[in-house]
């Protein structure tokens, strides 16, 4: 049997011995992360986030759309955007409580005009995300001893595509991706008596595959845009290495892996002052695989997210405060995984956000707050409450110029 499937399914029987036999929990970041390929990330922009995610309809210079790359728009300008994220969790159980904190770099995209409408668009972004630490006391007969399993790792996407308008009404989009990621576990088992000999394993996989991305923005009447997206699963490929302290170094053992395809449809309404925008995504995990094996207990993701954005001037030489954006919004994400009475773990969130241009509209801050749950007790195992702070920096400008 894949020590990487063994291993990962193995945290389960953990888990749900620690909770029948009352002994201590020790939960980091996300316990979901530990299903499957780890937690789906959705992220656009930050400033999509502050409107409950929704982003697949809006055209915007100052902000590069992560999701729809019909939806960035060049204005002759080489645009580059720098995305990170700060996320605190909150994480309880009927039996205990803990909170982590975390903050890294969510993606970099450029945005460089080739000729005409045509531009070349290149980024990397997030894809799935596993980091948790499990722990509990256990008991066999007059030997007690700690098993506990710390993880992290996930999959990302390098994006290399161009996007071009057809026609007046339209833009379209269109990459392909690289996605590689890799997982590390560190198992150990710690006995209390020292007649006995502590073990650790590390089991390291990683894996990479190639897939694609189309996206298209319409204009409609009536000040109304429609944005369509499809991305490709992927059909990956890597390896799984276990090392242990009894057996040493193993040979490592092919792993597949079929990351799943996607799709999503957004509109948006703008009016003088406000734009209006909702979201539907879904994510077809019931066709996950992992060695050829499907899991029976997955569900398709989906997402509902929208929001309102206000500006009271979109004029460069307004003044500075009429020229700032507000955000609200807030989504309904449910899980591909299930909780006791198989129905799926949701998350559910409001958000706010803010966007500061700088440089007479060259550039632009976006800050997003999330604030939500994940999963309810006492059907699901945890409930993780979550504050979220996404931001990103955006700047354009004209690298190339005609001679006259």
């Amino acid at each position: 049997m894949n020590p990487f499937s063994k291993k990962r399914g193995f945290v389960f029987i953990l888990f749900f011995l620690s909770l029948s036999l009352g002994a201590q929990q020790i939960f980091a970041d996300s316990y979901y992360s530990s299903i499957g390929l780890g937690l789906p990330r959705y992220y656009i922009s930050a400033r999509s986030a502050g409107l409950g995610g929704a982003g697949i309809s809006l055209r915007d210079r100052l902000s590069l759309n992560a999701l729809n790359l019909a939806a960035d728009d060049t204005k002759g300008m080489t645009t580059i955007a720098v995305n990170f994220q700060y996320e605190s969790i909150e994480n309880s159980t009927q039996n205990d409580k803990t909170s982590t904190k975390q903050g890294e770099p969510v993606g970099f995209r450029i945005l460089m005009p080739i000729k005409g409408d045509i531009a070349f668009v290149a980024g990397i972004k997030p894809l799935v995300s596993s980091r948790y630490l499990i722990s509990a006391d256990q008991f066999d007969d007059d030997l007690q001893y700690t098993k506990s399993v710390r993880a992290s790792g996930g999959l990302s996407s390098i994006q290399l595509g161009s996007k071009f308008k057809p026609y007046k009404w339209i833009d379209v989009g269109a990459a392909f991706n690289f996605i590689f990621g890799s997982y590390r576990e560190d198992w150990k088992t710690t006995f209390y008596l020292s007649d006995y000999r502590n073990t650790t394993e590390r089991i390291t996989s990683n894996m990479h595959g190639l897939g694609f991305e189309l996206g298209t923005l319409m204009s409609l009447p009536n000040d109304f845009s429609l944005g369509l997206v499809f991305s490709g699963g992927s059909d990956l490929k890597g390896e799984t290495q276990l090392i242990s302290s009894i057996s040493g170094e193993n040979e490592p053992v092919a792993i597949s892996v079929t990351y799943p395809y996607s799709y999503g449809i957004g509109l948006s309404y703008a009016l003088n002052k406000m734009v209006l925008t909702a979201d539907y995504y879904n994510q077809a995990w019931t066709t996950y695989k992992f060695q050829n094996a499907s899991n029976p207990d997955f569900n398709d993701l989906w997402r509902i997210g929208g929001g309102l954005e206000y500006t009271d001037s979109h004029d460069p030489y307004s003044r500075y405060s009429r020229r700032i954006s507000l955000r609200v919004g807030g989504y309904l994400m449910s899980l591909p995984y299930t909780d006791k009475n198989n129905d799926p773990i949701r998350e559910k969130f409001v958000t706010f956000g803010i966007g500061l241009p700088f440089f007479s509209d060259a550039g632009r801050v976006d800050v997003a707050l999330e604030i939500g749950t994940r999963g309810e007790l006492p059907n699901s195992l945890f409930k993780e409450s979550i504050f979220r702070l996404s931001g990103s920096i955006t700047a354009g400008e004209r690298w190339f110029r005609r001679g006259r």
